[in-house]
């Protein structure tokens, strides 16, 4: 049974040069409403040390659909790629976080919407938690 992290690439038949990364979690917290920092610790280490943590920070946003040559359109190979990838990374972040907070980013179209919305919910300490961190 594999107790560690897993990377498998796989290929990309738009562009074989660039292969998709497969990530696949094992031993790892899940996000709960209460480990937000502890589990975004983890998942950014694991995503910085593959290489594709800039899908979630927003810092490589999609290719445009289509390209146009010579005045005709056709699907653009680099967003096949690219939404393979997001694709993959957004199917392992589900994965990463308990069941019942999974209905929080079923509107979420990438990677980076739902690492948004995650962080959006969870990251930001309420007044009653700061108000009883004062207190104790």
């Amino acid at each position: 049974m594999a107790t560690e992290n897993i990377l498998v690439t796989l290929l990309n038949t738009q562009y074989p040069r660039h292969p998709l990364t497969l990530v696949t979690f094992h031993n790892s917290i899940k996000l709960t409403s209460t480990n937000y920092l502890s589990w975004k610790t983890q998942i950014n280490s694991i995503l910085i040390g593959y290489d594709i943590y800039k899908f979630i920070d927003g810092s490589y946003p999609s290719p445009t659909t289509t390209i146009t040559v010579d005045n005709t359109s056709s699907p653009n190979p680099a967003y096949q790629t690219w939404l393979g990838q997001d694709k993959l990374l957004f199917r392992a972040l589900v994965g990463m976080i308990s069941t019942n907070l999974v209905p929080l980013i079923t509107q979420a179209t990438t990677s980076h919407d739902a690492w948004r919305i995650l962080a959006n919910t969870y990251a930001r300490p309420s007044t009653a938690i700061l108000n009883n961190l004062k207190i104790t």
